[in-house]
């Protein structure tokens, strides 16, 4: 993740990495599926939805 000049944040190599390491996690095709940059407010409101799957997927693991 990286800061563009016009404080939008790239996220195109945390989806590139995130997708090669997790194939078959739920926001794979989520964070795939964002735009590759986003502000700084916008990542921050998704990040909740984000960390939420995450929780979901580790859970569904354990059972």
């Amino acid at each position: 993740m990286s800061t563009q000049q016009d404080g939008k944040i790239d996220l195109s190599n945390l989806k590139r990495d995130f997708a090669s390491r997790f194939p078959d996690s739920p926001l794979t095709p989520v964070l795939l599926s964002e735009p590759d940059t986003l502000s700084f407010g916008d990542m921050l409101a998704k990040a909740g939805t984000w960390l939420v799957l995450l929780g979901n997927d580790k859970r569904s693991k354990e059972i």
